[in-house]
């Protein structure tokens, strides 16, 4: 910690493994649920601000990510939070539907009518929020993790060539978390 703030660390699960990872990094923890509003508000109790990361692959949804980011929001505005900074991504549906070719793109989630359901959720939710509550939006890209958990990872042609990450990309970066 320092002087002028306290860290304090949420998890779903603060018995978890990740959970147990930050919990040195932190001043105090505790158990709070963005799918209950109420653990949110009492988490946030006496906070100035927040860090808020959602998580589209807990449940693989847009949806679910959406309302659970609407009930940080109801939360944070009942603390009473003078700043969020909050994690999220481009929702892409802004760029492609404004594109030339835009009748390429394959709409992956029709109810929502989503291109890249796990950006164009945070997208929507990300304004929503800081359209109620001071908020600073951290576009953040693509975590190392994708990966090992996504089959992205390292891959081979033929039993005998070596281990490559292969994305077509020409020259450019690749910026990772």
């Amino acid at each position: 910690g320092n002087a002028e703030f306290i860290i304090r660390g949420l998890s779903r699960d603060p018995s978890s493994e990740k959970a147990e990872a930050i919990k040195p990094f932190t001043d105090e923890f505790m158990k709070a649920d963005a799918d209950d509003v109420e653990s949110m508000v009492k988490a946030f109790d006496g906070c100035y601000g927040a860090f808020v990361v959602t998580d589209f692959y807990q449940r693989f949804s847009a949806k679910h990510e959406m309302e659970t980011t609407r009930n940080i929001k109801e939360a944070a505005k009942k603390a009473e939070l003078k700043h969020v900074v909050l994690s999220t991504l481009e929702d892409t549906r802004i760029i492609i539907n404004n594109a030339d070719n835009k009748d390429t793109w394959k709409v992956i989630d029709d109810e929502l009518g989503m291109y890249v359901p796990h950006f164009d959720g945070k997208g929507e939710a990300a304004d929503d929020f800081a359209s109620e509550v001071p908020t600073t939006k951290l576009l953040t890209c693509m975590y190392m993790e994708s990966f090992i958990h996504f089959g992205m990872g390292p891959s081979r042609q033929k039993d005998d060539d070596p281990f490559a990450i292969t994305f077509p990309m020409g020259n450019s970066k690749l910026a990772l978390v």
